[in-house]
């Protein structure tokens, strides 16, 4: 059983009543739209439905309740739902929709292969570092601005610390650009002293590159620029679940797909790390584009942080200012609570 609940609000003055058979008559104005035995129709399919209208306080709205419920996954479910709010907007009705099962169970099923994705990432990037870089990689060239203490466990262990990168933090290290070599003095007192050939080894160390185009593009033939695109439709779609967002059926089905094709190559690429040769002078490198992408999500975090601070210090001054006007404590809880 799938549930979707919608509050459909509009002003009295433009001629509509609060009348609820005039709202259901409205609806049934469209070809493929009735109402019979209790229940409302499109076209072949049937599906219960309940309607209140609501008196409320504010009397320049009329407010309706719309509740309809689905027994299995009927596409005329989606078609119907879709002609209500067209019908609803076009006489300037406003349309909330305040439940819905449909969202809620796309994302419970979509969720696993988002989280077999982004750990699938990790996986690469862990065996990756580990394997080519050593075991203590982040601990000997770790940010001082990621503190120790949120590396540590409740019992004082170290955490893998690649758990504490999002998704797009674990794209970014792997489309992340970074040149190995940045002292251009060296390389204008090298370029002096070498050949044309070493000179042209010399220049690709100063030329920004990706770790995904330098270890894992060798043996894993896509299109970069595709794959990163998909990492980043695959991103947005997970930050709809992490935060509640409604998720249509082409957000269920885009990132499905995506989840698939994508675990595809990664699973590719962590079955050909053992192959990748990296010169010592490459392993610091690695390690620090490691961090940075730390650091850029640290960052964004910090960011965060101040503009929620920020809105505490504004909340405190009002606080202030008030009581200095004489009013209490209690009365300003009361009044936050919306008793007044």
């Amino acid at each position: 059983m799938e549930t979707v609940e919608y509050l459909i609000a509009k002003d009295p003055k433009d001629g509509f009543s609060s009348d609820k058979n005039l709202f259901i008559s409205l609806i049934s104005s469209h070809s493929k739209i009735s109402f019979k035995e209790n229940k409302i129709w499109y076209e072949s399919s049937s599906f219960d439905f309940s309607i209140e209208d609501y008196n409320v306080q504010n009397p320049s709205l009329v407010i309706f309740h719309l509740i309809i419920r689905s027994e299995n996954d009927d596409q005329n479910f989606q078609k119907l739902r879709r002609e209500i709010r067209k019908i609803v907007k076009a006489v300037g009705f406003e349309i909330q929709l305040i439940w819905d099962d449909v969202s809620r169970n796309r994302s419970i099923e979509l969720y696993p292969f988002l989280y077999n994705l982004e750990n699938k990432l990790r996986k690469l990037i862990s065996k990756f570092m580990l394997l080519n870089v050593g075991l203590d990689w982040y601990n000997k060239t770790l940010s001082s601005k990621i503190e120790r203490s949120n590396r540590l466990d409740s019992n004082g262990k170290t955490l893998n610390i690649l758990y504490e990168l999002n998704f797009d933090g674990l794209t970014r290290f792997l489309f992340d650009e970074y040149p190995f070599q940045t002292n251009l003095n060296a390389l204008k007192d090298g370029i002096d002293k070498k050949s044309k050939s070493q000179i042209l080894n010399l220049i690709e160390d100063f030329i920004p590159k990706n770790n995904w185009a330098r270890y894992f593009s060798k043996f894993v033939k896509v299109d970069e620029s595709k794959l990163k695109n998909q990492l980043n439709e695959i991103y947005k779609i997970r930050n709809k679940i992490a935060h509640n967002t409604l998720i249509t059926n082409d957000d269920f089905s885009k990132g499905k797909k995506l989840c698939n094709e994508i675990t595809v190559v990664i699973d590719k690429a962590i079955t050909n790390i053992g192959i990748i040769k990296m010169e010592n002078e490459e392993i610091l490198s690695i390690s620090n584009s490691a961090i940075n992408s730390m650091n850029k999500q640290l960052k964004i975090q910090i960011n965060e942080y101040i503009k929620l601070n920020s809105s505490f210090a504004l909340v405190d001054k009002i606080y202030n200012s008030l009581n200095a006007l004489g009013l209490s404590k209690s009365f300003l809880e009361t009044a936050s609570s919306g008793e007044y």
